[in-house]
């Protein structure tokens, strides 16, 4: 066999975006002068089209152009709209009416910060959601977020405002999911007891294992998700309390026209 010489990675290069060079060049698994892979290429493409920043990622070798034995990689890249709105609405014979609206600006700034906001409205329930979030030095894995919540409940049993703001990190480990947060929440309410006040630091972690064989419309697959989260009594909180979770899911095809789902929680 003569298999001819081994290319090595040359330069990476990125058509013009919004965003800064060094995020996009993050986003690779490879270097300079790492042996050529087809798989880290695609490993590439995929990154980028995962990160809800792009609609297309061409990605180029330039054989052509190599120079020393070292290939040159162009990206082509078409951004998504920058900002999205969502609208909902509905009615239940508990809640009455109901409204929801959604805002996203899928890259605030150079370096890739989103910021998206909720908001759910009805006749007992209101709640507006916001999360800004900051891609860390893997922009596909890894994520620092913060995150806040109010939300204001009037039913006959009795009124409660819940004000809550947190931050989380999320990453991959030991190809798990892996999302630690701390959160505080101050509860107000006047149910039963009169008006009560409850403030709570909670720190949680959460692990999700997935195994399936299409991320969009799985045929065969398992999901596991466990959570653990509490609070100490005189640790920036009133009271002490732990809880955990574990929901699993599994989805099996029967025939090209029926799934079979089974789910599943114990806490």
């Amino acid at each position: 066999l003569a298999s001819g010489r081994r290319y090595r990675f040359g330069e990476l290069s990125f058509s013009q975006t919004p965003l800064d060079p060094e995020l996009l060049r993050r986003f690779a698994r490879f270097s300079p002068d790492e042996p050529y892979r087809a798989s880290a290429v695609l490993a590439l493409q995929k990154s980028l089209l995962n990160s809800g920043y792009f609609a297309r990622a061409d990605i180029t070798p330039r054989l052509e152009q190599a120079r020393d034995g070292r290939m040159p990689v162009d990206v082509a890249l078409d951004m998504v709209p920058r900002n999205r709105i969502d609208l909902g609405g509905g009615y239940g014979t508990d809640t009455g009416p109901r409204l929801s609206v959604g805002y996203r600006n899928r890259y605030l700034n150079s370096l890739g910060h989103t910021f998206q906001a909720s908001a759910k409205l009805s006749l007992i329930w209101n709640q507006l959601d916001a999360i800004y979030a900051i891609p860390l030095n893997d922009p596909e894995k890894d994520q620092l977020a913060l995150t806040s919540k109010l939300g204001l409940e009037d039913t006959v049993a009795g009124r409660a405002k819940v004000i809550r703001g947190g931050i989380r990190h999320g990453t991959t480990r030991w190809d798990l999911r892996e999302i630690l947060a701390l959160d505080y929440l101050r509860e107000t309410f006047n149910i039963g007891l009169g008006n009560q006040t409850t403030d709570l630091l909670i720190p949680s972690v959460n692990y999700t294992w997935l195994s399936s064989d299409d991320a969009i419309f799985p045929r065969q697959g398992v999901r596991l998700d466990a959570n653990l989260a509490g609070s100490v009594q005189g640790l920036g909180s009133q009271l002490s309390f732990a809880r955990f979770r574990l929901y699993g899911k599994g989805v099996y095809s029967l025939n090209d026209d029926n799934r079979l789902i089974l789910r599943g929680q114990f806490g």
